[in-house]
């Protein structure tokens, strides 16, 4: 998820609306209108085309690219982190089936749709997975426990096989990313750390 991979894909979500056991007729769809029109669009984008946005849709791009450029933590920040590209290629896209070299607004906004779509699938898929094991265990476990969990009781969800600067490292990892935040409580003996969901994750419990 992090080097470079899955960030080059867009990933949609999608739910059968029928069952159909023994498949389709897609031999009784008239495909001809749609396949004039694409292969048109293929013959005009295989000559020497340069493309470029109209004025109405740079305005929009100013307005949209801090958003667009925006880190985000986590699994779903590594798949969507190239986020404007993405929504450029489909911009062109959009353009170029319409036979034309100038990006306009009903392009570019078509194509921001159609992010908005494959990037809210992301985080349906993904959540709030960091995609560190340990991270995401203990973020599991907190998740089934309204009261949260001291030191002690994840150690023991983890088997108690997990070192103790592993188990640092992933609730740093957790706390950095604004999804856990830790309390003390006073015990008989040594005070005891009690880590708590907050924030987004609160909220996707």
């Amino acid at each position: 998820m992090s080097n470079g991979f899955a960030n080059r894909f867009q990933w949609f979500c999608v739910q059968r609306s029928k069952l159909l056991p023994e498949g389709g007729n897609i031999a009784s769809v008239d495909f001809s209108s749609i396949n004039r029109r694409l292969s048109e669009a293929i013959a005009w984008a295989a000559c020497d085309v340069r493309i470029h946005k109209g004025s109405d849709a740079r305005e929009i791009w100013r307005a949209v690219y801090p958003t667009l450029s925006e880190g985000h933590p986590g699994l779903v920040g590594a798949t969507i982190s190239r986020s404007e590209a993405q929504v450029l290629r489909l911009a062109c896209l959009y353009a170029l089936l319409d036979c034309s070299d100038v990006i306009s607004r009903d392009h570019l906004l078509a194509a921001l749709a159609l992010w908005d779509y494959s990037e809210q699938s992301v985080r349906f898929v993904f959540g709030h997975a960091v995609g560190d094991p340990t991270s995401d265990r203990i973020l599991e476990f907190l998740q089934a426990q309204s009261g949260g969990m001291t030191r002690t009781q994840i150690s023991d969800a983890l088997g108690r096989h997990v070192k103790s600067a592993a188990i640092d490292n992933a609730l740093a990892r957790l706390a950095q990313q604004g999804l856990v935040d830790q309390s003390t409580e006073e015990t008989n003996g040594r005070p005891a750390e009690r880590w708590l969901l907050v924030g987004a994750a609160q909220k996707a419990k």
